[in-house]
């Protein structure tokens, strides 16, 4: 069992892990404000507000960033056109391009087209975003019922199970990826 232990932190220390690490959360947090521009378009195309979204998925706790975000994708949303959109698409992708770059990285695996990758990594988040904005849709759609049925304290409570599993199911996707 030791031998394990060490085997991975001889692995993960030689290979430079730390600063893969730290180059995806910068990738991580410089797509948030992107990804948050995409997802209010495509829920506003289905008759969903991004903001309803959040607050409904979000704590009090977590009010003052969620709010930032929104008032973000707002402000970059203001010009409004499909050069936007595209450019805000490419940005988020680049989550799911250093993602797939740190793989081939920590296992040298040979990378020979960079542009596919890139490519895959775009429709990637597309499908991502997509998802998650009809599932949102579809379960903001199902919470005046369930605040009916299960009251407001329980209704928070299937809230945060509700984001839990779908980061779980985003966890589960990205390792396909």
């Amino acid at each position: 069992f030791f031998t394990q232990i060490k085997d991975f932190l001889r692995f993960s220390s030689s290979r430079g892990s730390a600063t893969l690490t730290g180059a995806l959360v910068f990738y991580i947090l410089l797509g948030i404000i992107p990804i948050s521009y995409v997802s209010s378009l495509i829920l506003s195309i289905m008759g969903t507000e991004l903001t309803v979204v959040i607050n409904t998925l979000s704590t009090p706790f977590f009010s003052d960033v969620t709010d930032y975000i929104i008032s973000t994708a707002h402000k970059l949303g203001a010009g409004g056109n499909v050069l936007v959109f595209f450019v805000a698409l490419y940005s988020s992708a680049n989550i799911f391009y250093h993602l797939r770059l740190s793989g081939v990285m920590l296992y040298n695996y040979p990378l020979k087209y960079s542009f596919i990758l890139r490519i895959i990594s775009i429709v990637a988040t597309f499908i991502v975003i997509c998802t998650f904005s009809i599932g949102a849709t579809l379960y903001i759609s199902l919470v005046p019922k369930i605040n009916y049925f299960v009251g407001q304290k329980l209704s928070t409570v299937i809230n945060f199970a509700v984001v839990l599993l779908a980061v779980l199911v985003l966890a589960v996707l990205v390792n396909f990826y």
